[in-house]
């Protein structure tokens, strides 16, 4: 048996199961993102803290969290709704990807300074304009990847659970590394180990994250008509 999606281009193993709207399937998104940012917060801090760094104070727990939910939510709805336009032309979920990943980051960054500001934490020095331009476009052509790397395996039989993490890992280690390694090559002083644990852990499992994001908003479609 074929494997079918539906008119998002998420995956649909039953042919005639209606089709997930749109305006659903960004709900199921967006809701699933939140908590993978709290997911995100909680393992990097953990992490963090394994490796000899020290316990966040509350205001600045809260800052990093508005930070990675609402990269999270920009990044994995913007992947989504290239998903449901893929029906059409499968470039549109690379092109989605390649547009929200930069939303999402400069996004991300001006909530958390704000919700930092508003808490009282002291705000930390800037990274160079040309080491955010060229972070900004290593995660522009990695969820560009991953957008069509999710299409293309929602159409295959294998495209199942396993698949998406499989996905997840390999853009998370193509490009993860390369913007571990960028970052931590152009960081002065020099990073923290606490901080490299962190940002290695956010680099590999986040779009792992994103990818059983999109997997389970199509099934949660398919469940709920079955």
């Amino acid at each position: 048996m074929q494997n079918h999606s539906t008119k998002t281009g998420l995956p649909s193993a039953a042919p005639a199961a209606a089709a997930i709207s749109i305006p659903t399937l960004l709900f199921r998104v967006a809701w699933m993102s939140i908590c993978l940012g709290l997911v995100m917060q909680l393992l990097t801090m953990t992490v963090g803290g394994l490796f000899g760094g020290k316990l966040a104070a509350i205001s600045q727990f809260l800052a990093e969290l508005s930070g990675k939910v609402t990269w999270s939510s920009i990044v994995c709805s913007g992947v989504a709704l290239g998903a449901a336009a893929a029906k059409a032309n499968r470039a549109w979920a690379g092109i989605a990807g390649v547009f929200a990943a930069p939303a999402a980051f400069v996004a991300a960054k001006a909530v958390q300074k704000g919700i930092g500001a508003a808490g009282g934490v002291p705000p930390q020095p800037d990274p160079s304009v040309l080491l955010q331009a060229t972070v900004i476009v290593l995660k522009a052509a990695q969820y560009g990847a991953l957008g069509l790397a999710v299409v293309w395996i929602a159409r295959q039989r294998w495209g199942g659970l396993g698949a998406h993490i499989g996905v997840g890992l390999a853009t998370g280690v193509l490009f993860g590394s390369a913007i571990i390694g960028v970052t931590y090559a152009n960081t002065t002083p020099a990073m923290a180990l606490p901080r490299i644990a962190a940002q290695t852990v956010n680099e590999l499992v986040f779009p792992i994250g994103c990818a059983l994001v999109l997997y389970a908003a199509g099934r949660m479609g398919e469940r709920i008509r079955a």
